[in-house]
């Protein structure tokens, strides 16, 4: 945890180490690559929390522009039920807005999720958070790559982003069994396992967060469109 921070605070215009390096091994064998970075080959891969800032400011811009994961809700039988408003089309409006924040904010959770099922493997905390900082920074990422389809074809943006929700989950779950050497059906369902208990916990965590606001008043723009 200490040369992680330590690397965090160095100079944030150091981008010319292997940025887009990072994102080719992350790309192509990032269990592996992380594992390595790990293991003390610090120049193999950027800087993590720099690299998840910097990837996160440039999708924290598109999605905010552009409104990337913001689909068009159909009609529905139940849309003139304010707690259907609520509940669904409010919550989802409110996650898509903040996609990119409520990825950065659930590093923590997958990091507990994946240390609690991978626990026996024996690395400690910091090393799961920094295999999902890189593991978050390289999904946000893939948003820059398909903004463009996005653009190009908004018809299609419900299936584009339901396709980079399955790419993303498999790519949890390939980095998970690459990174803790466990290329077998153990691995795999442990990856599944953590994978799927992340996404609860980050989903309740965002509708709480969202019921909280609620309450609280802060959400005038979300009573502007209900």
């Amino acid at each position: 945890m200490k040369t992680l921070l330590a690397e965090s605070f160095e100079s944030s215009l150091d981008i010319e180490t292997g940025l887009f390096g990072t994102l080719r091994e992350l790309a192509i064998r990032p269990g592996q690559a992380i594992r390595g970075y790990i293991d003390g080959k610090r120049l193999s891969l950027y800087v993590p929390a720099k690299f998840l800032l910097l990837v996160g400011a440039v999708t924290t811009i598109l999605s905010i522009r552009y409104g990337i994961f913001k689909v068009a809700q159909e009609n529905n039988f139940f849309e003139d039920w304010h707690w259907y408003k609520m509940h669904f089309v409010g919550f989802w409006d409110f996650a898509n807005e903040y996609s990119t924040l409520i990825n950065i904010i659930a590093i923590p959770i997958y990091t507990f999720s994946t240390w609690l099922f991978f626990k026996p493997i024996g690395d400690n905390f910091s090393e799961h958070l920094v295999m999902n900082i890189y593991v978050t920074a390289q999904q946000l990422a893939l948003i820059v790559i398909m903004f463009p389809f996005l653009q190009l074809f908004p018809d299609a943006k419900a299936a584009i982003i339901t396709i980079y929700t399955v790419i993303v989950i498999l790519y949890n779950i390939w980095v998970y069994t690459t990174f803790f050497r466990m290329k077998n059906w153990m691995g795999v369902t442990l990856s599944i396992m953590a994978t799927a208990y992340a996404q609860l916990c980050t989903i309740i965590m965002t509708h709480l967060t969202f019921l909280t606001l609620d309450m609280l008043n802060l959400l005038p723009y979300l009573e502007f469109e209900l």
